[in-house]
């Protein structure tokens, strides 16, 4: 009987002693990242069978259980996906609005300053100083576009130096899961599950969901993982390597691709993934920013300097400038920028331009060659067709875009197609002369001094470059027809014949003296009367264009016709911000989710110190009544031996 009870004393101690020992362990690891609080599973050993019954032979500690919820570890993962894309793409948001937002990026009251500007040279035109001041106007903007192309630039470069460090972590806890896979599999194969093994792939994969998203296919393998968009990153003791490597499509970009099995020798070809299948986490996030708001933003802003600058241009060169010369451009931006794929088989270059470089698209574009002539214009943003062509000869319009291909396409070829990206970094002035404004109208008109009817002639209409440079004088003739009614001729001495036939003289109604080039009379002439229109020689205190430059500020190019310049800036201000206020808010309300997650995660697997401080005084009990058993065992064994001396 002693013998027994000294087992049963000696089961329960090596039970207290596993108690004590989990307990302590749990304790120990409590601050640990990734800890699963671990519990001791006990059983009755098996009775020892007697005439007089089973004999009772203690207890058994069966094995040592984490207490882990797959549901809310799952629930944990998906939550830390959403929020590491949201986070990122908060944080590089904000950047750029903080950017944007900034008085010395004040690019809508440069503009503004700079028409202000024109609207004082159409006052003083012969004014040098005046004509000086606008012209420093207009290098405080192009300075800030510059600027604003710079900073775009860094944005670009930062989420290319983000990618491949996160792509570097995702390898590192890829190879980590892996071996971990490996290593369960050989421990557990002795029948008791490698917890400390467990917690560690559990931390990995909980690391791994905040860097990308991902699924988890638990089997008897070990843990799978695959990218969202199905791509594998571990299948069993196998990781498969990602790379952040030079877009095929943008060299400015990097983007990500699968290089298969981890030290496959040969290794595997480069397998690109599309920004799509890559969601969630921080990589996720990277590229959500990049696709969604940089790329946008960028193209919308130059667009505006785009728009700029061809109008700006356009006006000036209706005028005259201090010198009596057609004007010149006053600015210059890049040209579309075209990138060919690197995949491309053909030896094809292609060059690209706006149809109206007044009203410039705001999208970036792939233009793809299907063959047979066929080709076809999609949005990167959307990946929706903007259009397509079928033409054997170039060039082509597709778009509000004019394509030229010199060399020869194959199927398949395509090229990436940014219109506006390079407007910014290559904006700047075509001069730096405020002489250069073409500020007086190219042509004046007149009323004869011995005119008797009460007809006034308007300022000359010029909306065609050609008729500034040419200077020919004109006169119109005021006649009467059979009827009596009121005619006009037009009589330009380089013409053949130099008079043109009579036309109905109707008031308010343009009258075309050349291509580009109308006056419009009001009031009722005389018979006889007649009107000068003549090259403005010495008009250096017009300034007639000047007011029209001066007037751009308010015309309505942008947004289909629908917008001024200084509106559709505002409208790429108002939609950076509108953009970070809403991904602030949804990444702390994915915080806040976050947290709840963790704290009922926590609850069930972390360690909860005053719970574990219990535990131990009811092992150290257990210990304590275990040693009395057995020290009774032990009196008893005494007693016995005692008969016998």
């Amino acid at each position: 009987m002693s013998n027994t009870l000294m087992n049963l004393g000696i089961s329960g101690l090596n039970a207290a002693i596993w108690g004590l020992t989990t307990t302590s362990n749990n304790i120990a690891n409590s601050a640990t990242p990734g800890y699963t609080i671990e519990r001791p599973v006990y059983a009755e050993a098996s009775g020892q069978y007697t005439g007089s019954g089973y004999l009772p032979q203690g207890v058994n500690t069966t094995t040592v259980q984490r207490q882990y919820s797959q549901y809310l570890s799952d629930q944990l993962n998906s939550a830390q996906t959403q929020g590491g894309a949201l986070s990122t793409w908060n944080t590089l948001v904000a950047q750029l609005n903080n950017y944007v937002g900034s008085p010395t990026a004040g690019i809508s009251t440069a503009i503004t300053n700079y028409f202000t500007g024109l609207q004082n040279v159409a006052n003083k035109a012969a004014d040098t100083s005046v004509r000086q001041t606008a012209m420093s106007n207009a290098q405080v903007l192009a300075d800030q576009l510059k600027a604003a192309g710079a900073q775009y630039d860094a944005l670009r470069q930062s989420v290319n130096s983000q990618l491949s460090s996160t792509v570097a972590q995702i390898n590192t806890f890829t190879t980590q899961i892996a071996q971990l896979n490996q290593q369960i599999a050989t421990a557990g194969s002795q029948g008791q599950p490698p917890n400390q093994l467990l917690d560690q792939r559990d931390q990995a994969v909980s690391n791994l969901s905040s860097l990308a998203g991902i699924q988890v296919v638990r089997n008897d393998q070990g843990y799978s993982v695959f990218m969202a968009g199905g791509q594998p990153l571990v299948v069993a003791d196998k990781s498969y390597t990602l790379a952040a490597v030079t877009s095929s499509s943008d060299p400015s970009e990097l983007s990500v691709v699968s290089q298969g099995i981890a030290g496959a020798n040969p290794p595997g070809p480069n397998q690109a993934l599309p920004d799509a299948s890559l969601s969630g986490g921080t990589l996720g996030g990277l590229l959500a920013f990049r696709r969604q708001t940089l790329d946008p933003a960028q193209a919308q802003l130059g667009a505006i300097a785009t728009s700029f600058a061809a109008q700006v241009n356009a006006q000036n060169a209706l005028g005259v400038d201090l010198s009596g010369n057609p004007g010149g451009n006053l600015f210059s931006t890049g040209s579309p920028t075209v990138f060919a794929n690197q995949a491309n088989t053909g030896g094809a270059t292609l060059n690209v331009s706006f149809a109206n470089p007044s009203q410039p698209t705001t999208s970036d574009y792939t233009l793809s060659y299907q063959g047979a002539n066929q080709y076809t214009l999609t949005d990167r943003a959307t990946g929706s067709v903007v259009g397509s062509a079928t033409s054997a000869t170039m060039p082509i319009s597709i778009g509000g875009l004019n394509f030229s291909v010199s060399g020869a396409m194959n199927a398949g070829d395509s090229f990436t197609v940014l219109p506006t990206r390079g407007a910014l970094g290559g904006f700047s002035l075509a001069t730096a002369n405020g002489s250069a404004i073409a500020a007086a109208g190219p042509y004046v008109s007149s009323a004869s001094t011995t005119n008797l009817g009460t007809g006034t002639i308007g300022a000359p209409s010029v909306t065609n470059a050609s008729a500034v440079t040419t200077t020919n004088p004109y006169t119109i003739t005021i006649g009467t027809n059979g009827a009596g009614a009121l005619t006009y001729t037009i009589t330009n001495p380089s013409a053949t014949p130099p008079t043109t036939a009579p036309v109905p003289y109707t008031a308010g109604t343009p009258i075309t003296l050349a291509p580009g080039l109308s006056v419009t009379m009001s009031g009722t002439p005389a018979s006889g009367d007649t009107f000068a229109v003549k090259p403005n020689t010495g008009g250096t205190s017009d300034g007639s264009n000047a007011l029209a430059l001066a007037q751009l500020v308010s015309a309505k190019q942008l947004g289909g016709g629908t917008t001024t310049l200084t509106g559709a800036y505002a409208n790429y201000v108002n939609g950076i911000g509108n953009t970070a206020s809403q991904l602030k808010s949804s990444s702390a309300a994915q915080t806040a989710l976050v947290g709840q997650i963790t704290k009922s995660q926590q609850e069930v697997s972390g360690v909860n110190q005053n719970e574990e401080a219990a535990n131990l005084m009811q092992y150290q009990q257990l210990y304590q009544a275990n040693a009395k058993v057995i020290q009774t065992a032990s009196t008893l064994f005494q007693t016995v031996l005692g008969l016998f001396n």
